[in-house]
């Protein structure tokens, strides 16, 4: 979808967990076990969308899953870049340095780094410089329900 609007996605992952969040890692650790067992428990009670959203809130990234996600953005030629540690600061560094036009991230809180420069209101997205993102053009992107 990005790149039909002409944009060009810069994809950052996460690396290695962040020692100082060792005690909020394991809550959430804990947190998502909870879910998992409340969305088991509601799929054994019928309630299919209940356990979907439970089920959905306990997910893991794996590392097999990032190799892959890896591999697709190598034979798309999409650029990316694995963080020292957590992508949000590395996403912060590479707009505060120019590097990107905005960002978008599943992270709250990230994701109205960068705003249109000639008006209009909406989030820049992207790498300056891709094909036909240089033109200073604006793209909004929202989330619809």
């Amino acid at each position: 979808m990005l790149r039909r609007h002409r944009v060009r996605p810069y994809l950052v992952f996460d690396g290695r967990p962040l020692p100082a969040k060792e005690t909020e890692s394991a809550e959430r650790t804990r947190r998502k076990a909870e879910r998992r067992a409340e969305g088991l428990r509601l799929l054994a009670e019928g309630d299919r969308k209940g356990a979907e959203t439970a089920l959905q809130a306990c997910l893991d990234v794996t590392v097999a899953m990032r190799q892959k996600l890896v591999q697709a953005c190598r034979e798309l030629y999409v650029d990316y870049v694995v963080a020292p540690y957590e992508a949000d600061a590395q996403l912060a560094y590479l707009h505060r340095e120019g590097l990107v036009d905005g960002v978008i991230s599943e992270v709250h809180g990230v994701g109205g780094i960068g705003r249109c420069k000639g008006g209009g209101g909406g989030r820049q997205v992207g790498k300056k410089g891709g094909p036909g993102v240089g033109d200073g053009g604006c793209y909004e992107l929202a989330r619809h329900a």
